[in-house]
């Protein structure tokens, strides 16, 4: 198991245990709910220290050109994002709402209980420009 898949397992549990310990919203804190794109480039600089190549997907919902929310399953339907965004290499997601990767194929139907679309959102020629960024934001 190379970092990538740890740190995804530590993330995960981070996750959970924060949700479980949170007894008036059973949701995590705010770090797993509203910076998909930070936790995004730290899942994909370990993917770059075991020799992937890793892209950021966006998973996002377009109707006559607005957004539509998507919800995902594993906060009962108290959190609905315009978008979310995930690390991904090899035709695999890496999502802390996840305790493994997943194929890009099955993600959104695991994660929000339906087909949600998805695009690149930052290829991998311009990775290691995304994580430098949010390196020093964090």
């Amino acid at each position: 198991m190379g970092s990538a898949e740890q740190h995804l397992k530590k993330l995960h549990s981070e996750l959970i245990r924060g949700m479980r310990f949170n007894k008036y919203s059973n949701l995590p804190d705010r770090k797993f709910l509203i910076r998909c794109d930070a936790i995004a480039a730290e899942i994909s600089e370990k993917l770059l220290e075991d020799s992937k190549e890793p892209c950021v997907l966006e998973f996002s919902r377009y109707d006559d050109e607005n957004r539509n929310l998507i919800t995902p399953s594993l906060y009962g339907g108290k959190i609905q994002w315009k978008l979310h965004l995930v690390s991904s290499s090899d035709s695999r997601v890496y999502d802390p709402m996840l305790d493994r990767p997943v194929s890009v194929s099955n993600y959104s139907k695991m994660v929000f209980g339906e087909h949600v679309p998805h695009v690149t959102y930052v290829p991998k020629e311009e990775i290691l420009e995304f994580v430098d960024k949010h390196r020093s934001v964090c």
